[in-house]
């Protein structure tokens, strides 16, 4: 590898940080949530949707997770406007 290439790869980085890749969400923007279960959901990311108090979104996942645990958090501060799944699961606020 040159070494022109090595400095091109850092100054072009597409990794972010969680908060910065948050921003790019808008209130009423549809999410698609990956993971089966509560295994291998973007905890993180739905933590720093939560904290931003991004709303009016539109949830698209298997399930709803549980009351304090991923999409739960969203739908715990109303930040939901429509959610997409296929399997109620745990979440006493998403049966609601």
């Amino acid at each position: 590898m040159f070494k022109n290439q090595t400095v091109l790869r850092k100054r072009f980085s597409k990794v972010i940080s969680i908060p910065e890749a948050v921003k790019k969400i808008k209130a009423g923007s549809t999410v698609l949530s990956g993971g089966f279960g509560i295994c291998g959901n973007p905890n993180s990311l739905i933590k720093e949707i939560s904290k931003q108090k991004i709303g009016g979104l539109t949830v698209v996942s298997n399930n709803a997770g549980l009351d304090n645990y991923g999409l739960g958090l969203l739908l715990n501060e109303r930040l939901v406007k429509r959610c997409i799944s296929s399997y109620v699961g745990e979440n006493k606020e998403f049966e609601r």
